[in-house]
């Protein structure tokens, strides 16, 4: 959704763990102006309360108040004894 230079996403947030998670929107890192969660908690995978919706609103373009994830360097070699 959006109006004027906002913008208010809904993520589907599901716990596949096996324990409780206490949600908190200060956890959260990115651009947003505000963040909620429709639950407090979520209950153990498997349960009907192991599901909840988080909201997002941005100023701009959804895609410019995500922070990306570092990229991962892996290593490959060619062979035995060959070179990188």
């Amino acid at each position: 959704w959006g109006r004027g230079e906002y913008s208010v996403v809904a993520l589907k947030v599901r716990n596949t763990g096996s324990g409780k998670v206490v949600t908190d929107p200060r956890a959260l890192t990115g651009r947003f102006v505000a963040a909620t969660f429709q639950h407090r908690w979520l209950g153990p995978a498997g349960q009907p309360e192991d599901t909840t919706t988080l909201y997002l609103v941005m100023q701009g373009r959804p895609e410019a108040a995500f922070i990306a994830e570092p990229a991962v360097a892996t290593s490959a070699t060619t062979g035995k004894g060959g070179k990188r």
